[in-house]
């Protein structure tokens, strides 16, 4: 009985951190979904979709800095 209850919690974070990464997570795509209108890849094959998210994610970020610089 004691493997089970320590394999039950052994995915869990005791402080919370993983359910808020999950959050974290699912509104930068949501924001990239809707905000931006990026529903499918224009490009096919794993190293090119790759770089195209790649490059989604540096706009993501460069707008994010922009806004916490107040430009």
């Amino acid at each position: 009985m004691e493997i089970g209850k320590e394999r039950a919690g052994a995915g869990a974070r005791e402080d919370g951190l993983g359910r808020r990464r999950s959050v974290d997570v699912e509104t930068i795509f949501g924001d990239i979904k809707r905000n931006w209108g990026f529903r499918r890849f224009l490009l096919r094959g794993l190293e090119k979709v790759d770089h195209e998210m790649r490059m989604v994610a540096m706009g993501h970020n460069t707008r994010k800095m922009a806004y916490a610089l107040g430009v």
